[in-house]
């Protein structure tokens, strides 16, 4: 159903390409975050300091960000750190803004706000893997992406596909319990 949103994070670019292509197409909006951004980001030309890139995807992105670019919505900010350790400190840059020997470590502030709205009034949500490492989740932005997750719940309804359908004036029986086998087909 639209407004159809899809969400696309963590890296594996050369993988997630073909599902991306078809999301492009039909989604209203298609959210970029994760380690995907920066090879997007880096085909585009943008700074990226060590935040992971996949070199040989490359030439792979640049074709999508020239013909879907106005369909893909990339983070307005990051939260950046010298590597993903838990404990080092961080902060939040504007995209463009990542200096050399920090690395993106996840979607700032300003970025889940905007996921946020965007979620608002869809009505269909489809999530392709996270935008953020675990670590990272663990450390310092799990607020935020708890924050996204509820909004998504909000937005769409949640269908529930019922197991067995209750035909008037049938009752259902459960089967007897089998033993339980060991390996060697055996009762233990």
């Amino acid at each position: 159903q639209h407004p159809l949103v899809a969400i696309f994070g963590a890296a594996k670019v050369k993988d997630k390409m073909p599902i991306l292509k078809r999301f492009l197409k039909i989604a209203d909006t298609t959210l970029l975050g994760g380690a995907i951004v920066f090879t997007f980001m880096k085909g585009m030309g943008y700074s990226t300091g060590t935040s992971l890139v996949e070199k040989e995807s490359l030439p792979l992105v640049e074709p999508i960000a020239e013909e879907f670019g106005q369909r893909m919505l990339f983070p307005k900010d990051f939260v950046i750190a010298e590597s993903p350790k838990e404990g080092i400190p961080t902060s939040t840059v504007e995209f463009h803004k990542i200096p050399q020997g920090k690395m993106g470590l996840d979607i700032g502030p300003k970025t889940a706000d905007l996921f946020i709205k965007k979620l608002e009034g869809a009505k269909t949500v489809i999530w392709n893997a996270r935008s953020a490492s675990q670590k990272s989740l663990r450390s310092h932005r799990e607020p935020e992406n708890r924050r996204i997750h509820r909004q998504q719940a909000r937005s769409c309804k949640h269908r529930r596909r019922r197991r067995h359908r209750k035909r008037p004036g049938t009752a259902r029986t459960r089967r007897p319990l089998q033993p339980r086998l060991d390996r060697r087909g055996s009762k233990p």
